[in-house]
């Protein structure tokens, strides 16, 4: 069971080369995973817990990997929902980053691309980029 406030999380690794590199939104430390720099980005908005201590947290992650890092540089998608935020307009938020290793074999985040969906009467009820009433 999950309380009100939840997190739902989706990773799947894949390669992919960037065209054109842009300046990263937050760069990992060096022993980091990409699921730990992801929650370290985003550690301001995850829920914390109720007051008892019993939120629940459920991750699930899948792994692709990349044949030759020479040929192609590791990516990694993880997607985040959250649900149940303390806000009157947003019911949902969704977070999908894209990170990628630097040159330094450090996982830097280059994407963030939001989406939420609106409680009811203020706006669309499917995830979207269109912000909520």
């Amino acid at each position: 069971m999950f309380n009100k406030k939840s997190l739902f999380l989706i990773a799947a690794s894949f390669c992919a080369s960037l065209s054109a590199y842009a300046k990263p939104l937050f760069i990992g430390k060096s022993e980091q995973k990409p699921l730990e720099v992801a929650v370290a980005f985003l550690k301001n908005e995850l829920p914390s817990g109720d007051s008892e201590g019993k939120e629940e947290v459920t991750l699930q992650q899948a792994r692709i990997f990349c044949k030759g890092q020479a040929i192609c540089p590791l990516q990694v998608q993880i997607i985040f929902i959250i649900d149940g935020l303390n806000d009157d307009s947003i019911q949902k938020e969704r977070h999908i980053l894209i990170l990628q290793q630097n040159s330094y074999q450090v996982w830097e985040i280059t994407q963030d691309k939001i989406s939420r969906v609106c409680k009811s009467g203020r706006g669309h009820h499917y995830f979207s980029y269109i912000n909520c009433k």
